[in-house]
């Protein structure tokens, strides 16, 4: 499309997640919080992203070839978090400040040193701002950082200095071709989970499979699911302290306004709203946004790495080694086999 930076990939996210009618309709309802119990309805007390109005009714019809047209008009008018820019991608770096007791507590580190016991090339799948990315070259290392948002590229670009040996392209982790090889490969912070099938995920990691050496290392980071959070109705885990850009004053409060769960697909939609304030306090903008992910089971990513040509080397909850843990982090080391 003009205006838009080329994508190393094989197709089009959403028109390759609405290749089928019924698929068109499973994913509108982890997004918009619909039921699909034969019929598109909105759900009672919903207040969701409120997209049920604009559905044709032709998409009531699980045959019906137009659903998917319809539905990927009405996703791409959505925010969705990361891909739209704004609040999500201009405070990603303040917001995500990784101190005691983050989730990713120690994970640059860890990474660095998975990555200098194998050495470069490295890629960085999912890679965001550079937050990784830009460590990792520091550290001496050849850098291919690979991200669906050109607005977070952007962010990731801007960190680039001359002594820096990194690259960054944009393009999906589960359908990119770079036509080489590396010997390290990671997806960190959870960005697994905006892979919202079996199918796509199993995508990712065949080309994963396909563009590390033989016996390179590959390295992917989840939550593990609580299973009290995994079933509608659930509170929400999404609660985000403030943060606050220091060079222009400017802070953001995030409200998780609504959440909605289909323990069908495993996947949650939530909808997020953002609101910046000046230096005085006084609100400047409001942006909503959606988030959508999918849960993942440790046995289902054991079972999807014997599947795809992983070995298993380790799998821990946390940055520091510790053994896995019901409800905490799964941090998967493997190798092509």
């Amino acid at each position: 499309m003009i205006g838009r930076e080329p994508l190393v990939d094989d197709d089009l996210d959403v028109e390759h997640a609405l290749a089928k009618p019924e698929s068109a309709r499973r994913l509108l309802a982890a997004m918009s919080g619909v039921t699909l119990d034969g019929h598109l309805q909105d759900r009672p007390g919903h207040q969701g992203v409120g997209l049920a109005s604009d559905i044709p009714r032709t998409c009531l019809d699980a045959d019906s070839g137009t659903c998917a047209q319809h539905v990927s008009r009405i996703l791409w008018r959505m925010r969705e978090q990361y891909q739209s820019g704004g609040p999500s991608v201009d405070f990603y770096d303040v917001r995500e400040a990784i101190g005691r007791g983050h989730p990713c507590e120690g994970d640059v580190e860890f990474y660095v040193k998975q990555a200098r016991r194998t050495g470069g090339p490295v890629l960085d799948l999912g890679c965001g701002t550079g937050r990784i990315a830009m460590p990792l070259a520091r550290a001496g290392l050849q850098v291919v950082g690979l991200d669906r948002s050109p607005h977070m590229l952007r962010v990731a670009r801007s960190k680039v200095t001359d002594d820096d040996d990194v690259t960054f392209v944009r393009g999906n982790m589960a359908r990119f071709n770079l036509g080489r090889r590396f010997r390290f490969m990671l997806i960190a912070y959870r960005a697994f989970q905006h892979l919202l099938t079996p199918a796509e995920q199993r995508s990712c990691l065949q080309r994963v499979h396909r563009h590390l050496i033989a016996g390179g290392r590959f390295v992917v980071h989840l939550f593990d699911p609580r299973l009290e959070f995994c079933y509608p109705g659930s509170p929400t885990l999404s609660t985000r302290p403030p943060g606050r850009d220091p060079k222009s004053g400017r802070t953001v409060d995030v409200a998780v306004v609504d959440r909605q769960l289909d323990p069908l697909t495993q996947t949650f939609s939530e909808r997020w709203i953002w609101t910046v304030k000046g230096d005085a306090g006084h609100v400047i903008e409001e942006v909503p946004d959606t988030l959508v992910l999918r849960w993942t089971y440790r046995y289902e990513m054991a079972y999807l790495f014997e599947l795809t040509g992983f070995r298993v080397r380790a799998c821990y909850s946390d940055f520091f080694g510790s053994p896995p843990r019901y409800g905490a982090e799964q941090v998967w080391v493997v190798e092509k086999r």
